[in-house]
């Protein structure tokens, strides 16, 4: 039997002839924002030497128990890297000119049984962007149970120069390949992917464009945080989101080694994801073909390239957090899953970047494990009725939480961050046993919360 063509559905009277790049006059050259890799080495370089002394004036203590001594020095280190690295960006960024780009734009936004309100608002968002260059908005559905919503009405009060491509596979074929069917649709200089139970704010477009004045950079991700912050745990993962980006990805963005844009938010030049389209969906582990871990592949693919992949820190979008602690646990799985896997396709050319995007992965991935060694000293120490390692844990967790915690306060105001502490327990008790299990399952490629 013949497969059903795919169901497509184009508003009519705003097709590709709506794509007329206004480009920048010929004799204003792009205004290029380097980041600093030296000065990046040499803040590394004396925060590890620092580091080095910790643990050398400790000696004595590190030989009885090496899993608390120096499982705090590593993690501390770490953080104040990042917190150095990622203040350098922030105040780098705010040093960037107003550069308000024309160019085309494509909105690629995959959707899977997404209840139609929420699509309908990630759609309008689309289209209402704050930006002078035109939009075309993609969205593909990924085989649905049910209908996709009429939104043909968005389009009369958006602004102008906006178009809107609906389409819908015949069945699902997964994240990938609808993201692929929107890259062989798009006309736009630029792709912009945007998961669909996203809201943009209305200047997330042109602020992450402002990143691709510098020809060197091929991908920017957004700052993704959460829409829907009315429990404790959303809002504890709304803090987290935020740490993920101002501080990890910022610090990595100052050396232009971003390791995973955010399928919330991010942008691409059109040219590069077309000319890895087919790697991209084709991508498989173990012999099974990949289903997770879109968005860290697409970025690898690019960092693979030699390209810099950077962060938009004034480049919003809200998305919706799991609301049940089961639910956010297997997303935390997937996610740890894609990292482990994408780790070891890292290795292969992770000797073409900067000393900093090799000390990130190698430390993400050593970090259960030491814990993990950590905790069972710990845990011998206890049921030897010694009571110190405990308290050492304990205070290390509270430590480092309140120094993100407060690096947060003095960057947002928003007092939530005095939290982190529980956060921190929370990544304690349920990540670290979480990221062991993805681990040693990788073989697993069931998406797991839809």
């Amino acid at each position: 039997m013949r497969e059903p063509a795919p169901q497509t559905d184009a508003i009519p009277g705003f097709g590709t002839e709506a794509f007329v790049a206004a480009r920048l006059p010929a004799d204003s050259p792009p205004r290029r924002h380097r980041a600093r890799p030296v000065a990046a080495s040499l803040v590394i370089a004396v925060l590890l030497a620092l580091c080095c002394v910790v643990i050398g004036v400790t000696r004595d203590v590190v030989r009885p128990w090496p899993g608390g001594t120096l499982y705090g020095a590593l993690v501390g280190t770490w953080l104040l890297v990042q917190l150095a690295l990622c203040h350098l960006e922030w105040r780098r960024q705010q040093r960037f000119p107003e550069c308000h780009r024309g160019d085309a734009v494509t909105v690629v936004i995959p959707t899977y049984n997404e209840p139609p309100s929420i699509l309908r608002d990630c759609v309008s968002s689309a289209l209402n962007q704050a930006y002078a260059g035109p939009i075309e908005v993609v969205v593909v559905d990924d085989g649905s149970d049910c209908p996709q919503p009429d939104m043909a009405d968005l389009l009369r009060s958006c602004p102008p120069r906006r178009s809107l491509y609906c389409q819908r596979l015949p069945q699902n074929q997964g994240k990938r390949h609808a993201q692929a069917a929107g890259f062989r649709r798009a006309q736009g200089e630029f792709v912009a992917t945007v998961d669909s139970d996203t809201r943009l704010d209305s200047r997330a477009i042109d602020r992450a464009l402002v990143q691709f004045s510098d020809p060197e950079v091929g991908g920017v991700t957004g700052v993704a945080l959460v829409d829907n912050r009315d429990t404790l745990l959303t809002r504890l993962i709304h803090l987290r989101y935020w740490n993920a980006f101002c501080q990890e990805r910022a610090s990595q963005s100052y050396v232009g080694v971003v390791t995973c844009c955010s399928g919330v938010f991010s942008v691409y030049r059109r040219a590069f994801v077309q000319s890895v389209a087919e790697r991209y969906v084709s991508q498989s582990f173990l012999g099974k073909p990949c289903h997770y871990g879109d968005d860290r592949h697409l970025t690898n693919l690019l960092l693979c390239e030699g390209l810099e992949v950077r962060v938009a820190l004034d480049a919003l979008a809200w998305t919706q957090a799991p609301t049940r602690l089961l639910t956010w646990v297997r997303q935390q799985r997937r996610w740890s899953q894609s990292f482990y896997r994408e780790f070891l396709w890292s290795l292969r050319f992770a000797h073409r970047r900067n000393f900093y995007f090799a000390y990130c992965l190698f430390f993400q991935a050593a970090l259960p494990l030491l814990l993990v060694y950590g905790l069972a000293r710990g845990g011998v120490s206890l049921a030897l009725g010694d009571w110190t390692v405990a308290f050492r844990y304990v205070a290390a967790v509270v430590l480092m939480a309140l120094l993100r915690g407060a690096y947060g306060i003095y960057r947002t105001r928003e007092p939530d961050f005095a939290l982190m502490p529980i956060y921190g327990f929370l990544h304690l008790f349920l990540i670290i046993p979480v990221r062991l299990l993805a681990l040693f399952t990788l073989w697993d490629n069931r998406w797991g919360t839809r």
